[in-house]
């Protein structure tokens, strides 16, 4: 599964784009958050995001709002916030806008290995749930149809 990692160090990219290789993910990596937020509007943009706070151009919250204001246009993002700050302010603004998860730096990456296995997990039961909506709204127009016509010949 294709995962966005966006943070404005090189360092870091470089760090977590190794992990994220050796445990099984495919790594996409943005170094700001335009950058970012034109990987995510793509169409077969990553499902799971890991955003930096503080990037150049549009901080991680910012670009957490931008693919929640699209709505159910697109499949389900997880989205998880990468930051320094660690404030209840920070966190209830990181979640306002519509991330998964709030972790501080430095993260722990056996910590950040099982928030996106959680994500894999939550996508996959979204991507269920598409289909059964899908296939109820399928069966509520036959059932209707069917109504339509025993009615009709009455």
């Amino acid at each position: 599964m294709k995962v966005l990692f966006a943070d404005d160090c090189p360092t870091t990219r470089s760090i977590i784009r190794k992990s994220l290789i050796e445990w099984g993910y495919e790594p996409i990596i943005a170094s700001n958050g335009s950058e970012a937020l034109n990987i995510l509007l793509e169409p077969n943009a990553p499902r799971l995001a890991v955003l930096d706070w503080r990037m150049p151009h549009l901080e991680g919250p910012e670009i957490c709002q931008q693919i929640r204001d699209q709505g159910s246009n697109k499949p389900y993002t997880y989205v998880i916030i990468l930051t320094a700050r660690g404030g209840a302010d920070d966190f209830q603004t990181a979640i306002t806008a519509g991330a998964d998860e709030f972790v501080t730096k430095p993260v722990k990456e056996v910590d950040l290995k099982l928030r996106l296995a959680n994500g894999v997990r939550l996508v996959e039961l979204h991507d269920e749930l598409a289909i059964a909506k899908k296939e109820i709204a399928r069966l509520t127009l036959q059932l209707d149809k069917r109504s339509l016509a025993s009615s009709g010949s009455r």
